[in-house]
């Protein structure tokens, strides 16, 4: 029987997309639109105040200073 299931092709839907097909989005949308479509979604309450998504947003946008980081946790 396992070979049967490992033999079956999986046709479920998934929605997978290449990370190199979001480069067309990058260089068509300038920086400073993609800056102020999510300084609209930020509460300015850190990040109690903000969805998960842009708190992950923002943790991966300026993840690498630990300043800006607890500054932003701690609000």
């Amino acid at each position: 029987m396992k070979e049967f299931m490992h033999g079956v092709a999986d046709y479920r839907f998934s929605n997978n997309i290449a990370f190199w097909q979001y480069d067309q989005e990058w260089k068509k949308h300038p920086e400073k639109r993609l800056h102020s479509s999510a300084m609209k979604l930020l509460s300015g309450k850190g990040a109690k105040g903000d969805h998960p998504r842009i708190q992950k947003l923002v943790h991966e946008t300026i993840g690498h200073i630990p300043e800006l980081i607890s500054l932003y946790s701690s609000a």
